[in-house]
C-alpha cells in the first residue's frame, strides 16, 4: 500500500481476502483504493497486517478492510471485507486517536 501526499490510498498485490482494498484477486499495479469509506476520505496513516489493512482520516476515524475472521477489522463481525468500512466505534475515538497499527491476527 501507498499513502499520497493529497491523502489518497493505493493498494497493489495479492488480495485474495481483499487486503488491499479491491474486488480484483491480485493487482500488478498501484491502484486508487477509491471505493466505500475511502472514496470520501482524506488519510493520513497506513497500516498494513497480515491479511487486512487500516487508514486512519484526518478526521479521526479508522477505516479497515481484508480478512475479519478474527475480528480483527474492529467491525463487530467475523467476515472478510473488500471496500474500506468505518469501524463505527472509532467515531468515539477520533479525539485520541493518532496512530494505528495492524499485525497478523490483530490491530
Amino acid at each position: 500500500m501507498a499513502l499520497s501526499t493529497a491523502g489518497k490510498v493505493y493498494g497493489f498485490g495479492l488480495n485474495d481476502a481483499y487486503q488491499v482494498g479491491s474486488g480484483t484477486s491480485t493487482i500488478t499495479t498501484p491502484t486508487l483504493l477509491n471505493s466505500g469509506a475511502l472514496a470520501s476520505a482524506t488519510i493520513t496513516q497506513i497500516a498494513a497486517g497480515g491479511f487486512h489493512s487500516l487508514a486512519l482520516t484526518s478526521t479521526g476515524t479508522i477505516i479497515s478492510f481484508g480478512y475479519g475472521k478474527q475480528g480483527q477489522l474492529g467491525l463487530g463481525a467475523y467476515a472478510n471485507v473488500a471496500s474500506g468500512t468505518t469501524i463505527p466505534d472509532s467515531t468515539t475515538l477520533k479525539s485520541t486517536t493518532i496512530k494505528i497499527g495492524a499485525g497478523m491476527y490483530h490491530s
